[in-house]
C-alpha cells in the first residue's frame, strides 16, 4: 500500500512519499491501510491541479534542439538518484511496516508488566489478540503488495534505465550529427563568403563593364548624332536642290506637255490633211479612170469613124472610077469634112483635158509627199524653245538648252530623244513603205521634179 500511495502521490505531484512514510513509522496498532483513502481517494480537482506538475517533471526529461545543437532539461544522474532514494524509502517503509509487530512485545508469550488482575483484564487482552491478528493479516497483505509494487518498481527502474541508456546512445549520435551538421553549417558559410565575395567580385566587374560600355556608347551615340547632323544638312540642301530642279522641271514638263499638245493639233492637222489628200488622191485615180475610159472609147468611136472614114473613101474612090455610073450623094461629100473636123476637135479637147488632170494629180502627190516629210522634220526638230516661223522647233536652239541641264537631266533628254527619233524614223519608214506599196508613182515624180 506504501507503493501505492507513492505511486499515485508521484502522479499527484510526488507527495506519496513523503505521507506513507510517516504512516509507516506510527505506534503499534495503527495500520497504514488506514490511511489508504486518503491516499487512493483523493479529490479530482487536486489531481487536476497537480497534473501540470507532473508534466512539467516529465517535461524535465525531453530533449530539445535550439541553435542547432541538442539541450537537455535535467540530468541523467539526478533522475537515477532520486528513483533509488524513493527505492530506499520504500524498503525502508516495507521494514518498519514489517517489523512493527514484534513476538513478546505485546501477546499471549509474553510477560505482562502488571500482575494478574481480574475477569475485565482478560477481556481486554483476549480483544487486543484478536485485533493483533486481524491487524497481522492485513500488514501481511500490504507487504505482500508492496512486493509487488517494488518489483513494479523494479521493471520500471531497469525500463527507465534502459530507456535513458538509448537516450544517451540517441544523444551521442545526435551530438555526432550535430557537430557534423555545425561542420557542414561552417563550410556552407565559408562557402557563402566565397560566394559573396564572387559575386561582389563580379558585381563589381560588370559595373565597370557596364559604365565602359555605356561611356562607350554615349561618345558613339555622340558621334552618331554629329553623322546625322551633317547628313541631315546635306539633305536638307539637296531637298531644296531638288525643289529648284522638281519646279524647273515641272516648268519644263508644262512646256513639253503644251508642245506635245501642239504637235498633236498638228498631227491631227497632218492626219487629216493627209485623209484629205488620200481622199482626193482616190478621187482623182477614179477621175483618171474615167478619163481613161472615155479616152479608150473615144479611141474606139475614132478607130470606128475612121473605119467609116475609110470605107467611104473607097466608096469614093470606086465612084470616082466609075464616072459614067450614077450621080455622087452631094450628103455624103458635104457631110465627110465636117464630121472629120469635129472629130479632131473632140480629139484634141480630151487630150487637153487628160493632160491637165495629169498635171493636176502630180501636183497633188508632190504636195501630200512634201507635207509627209515637212511633217517629219518637225517631230525630228521638235522639243525646242525657239520655234520657226511655221511653228516647228530649232535643234540648234534645242542644243543650246541641253547644256544648261546637268548631266543626268542630260542624259535623260538624249535617251528620250533617241527613244523619239527611233519613233520617228519608224513612222517615216511606215509612210515609205505605204507610198512604195500602194503610191509607187509618187516617187517617180518626186524623181522627176
Amino acid at each position: 500500500m506504501g507503493a501505492e500511495a507513492f505511486l499515485k502521490g508521484r502522479r499527484c505531484g510526488g507527495r506519496g512519499l513523503h505521507e506513507f512514510v510517516p504512516a509507516a513509522r506510527q505506534p503499534h496498532g495503527q495500520c497504514a491501510a488506514a490511511q489508504r483513502p486518503v491516499l487512493a481517494h483523493q479529490p479530482q480537482g487536486r489531481r487536476e491541479q497537480r497534473q501540470p506538475q507532473l508534466q512539467r517533471r516529465r517535461g524535465d526529461f525531453r530533449v530539445r534542439r535550439r541553435g542547432g545543437g541538442l539541450r537537455r532539461h535535467g540530468r541523467r544522474q539526478d533522475a537515477a538518484q532520486f528513483i533509488r532514494d524513493n527505492c530506499v524509502h520504500i524498503a525502508s517503509a516495507s521494514s518498519a511496516a514489517c517489523g512493527a509487530y514484534r513476538p513478546g512485545s505485546m501477546g499471549l508469550g509474553s510477560e505482562s508488566p502488571c500482575p494478574r488482575r481480574g475477569s475485565f483484564e482478560a477481556e481486554d487482552l483476549l480483544s487486543n489478540h484478536r485485533g493483533h491478528e486481524e491487524e497481522e493479516e492485513r500488514r501481511q497483505q500490504c507487504v505482500d503488495e508492496l512486493g509487488d509494487q517494488v518489483q513494479q518498481l523494479q521493471g520500471q527502474v531497469a525500463a527507465l534505465s534502459e530507456s535513458l541508456a538509448s537516450n544517451g546512445d540517441l544523444y551521442r549520435r545526435v551530438k555526432q550529427e550535430n557537430a557534423t551538421l555545425v561542420h557542414r553549417i561552417h563550410n556552407l558559410e565559408e562557402q557563402i563568403r566565397e560566394l559573396e565575395v564572387r559575386s561582389e567580385e563580379r558585381a563589381h566587374e560588370e559595373e565597370r563593364r557596364l559604365k565602359d560600355a555605356l561611356s562607350r556608347q554615349e561618345r558613339e551615340s555622340a558621334l552618331e548624332l554629329e553623322r546625322c547632323g551633317a547628313q541631315l544638312r546635306s539633305l536638307q540642301q539637296e531637298q531644296r536642290a531638288l525643289q529648284e530642279e522638281a519646279l524647273r522641271l515641272r516648268t519644263l514638263a508644262e512646256r513639253l506637255k503644251v508642245e506635245k499638245e501642239q504637235a498633236l493639233e498638228q498631227l491631227d492637222q497632218s492626219q487629216a490633211q493627209l485623209s484629205q489628200l488620200r481622199e482626193e488622191h482616190q478621187r482623182l485615180q477614179e477621175m483618171c479612170r474615167r478619163e481613161r475610159e472615155e479616152s479608150q472609147a473615144q479611141r474606139t468611136l475614132q478607130a470606128q469613124l475612121l473605119q467609116e472614114v475609110g470605107r467611104e473613101l473607097e466608096e469614093l474612090r470606086r465612084l470616082r472610077t466609075d464616072r459614067d455610073g450614077r450621080p455622087r450623094s452631094p450628103s455624103l461629100l458635104d457631110l465627110l469634112p465636117a464630121r472629120c473636123l469635129e472629130l479632131q476637135g473632140q480629139l484634141e479637147s480630151v487630150r487637153e483635158e487628160n493632160r491637165a488632170l495629169r498635171e493636176a494629180n502630180e501636183e497633188l502627190q508632190a504636195q501630200l509627199l512634201s507635207s509627209h516629210v515637212h511633217e517629219g522634220q518637225c517631230l525630228v526638230a521638235g522639243g525646242g524653245g525657239h520655234r520657226s516661223p511655221d511653228g516647228a522647233a530649232s535643234l540648234a536652239t534645242e542644243f543650246s538648252n541641253l547644256e544648261e541641264l546637268s548631266k543626268e537631266k542630260l542624259i535623260d533628254t538624249v535617251k528620250h530623244e533617241k527613244e523619239d527619233n527611233v519613233r520617228l524614223r519608224a513612222y517615216i519608214d511606215g509612210i515609205l513603205l505605204n507610198i512604195i506599196e500602194n503610191h509607187p508613182q509618187l516617187l517617180e515624180v518626186k524623181q522627176l521634179v
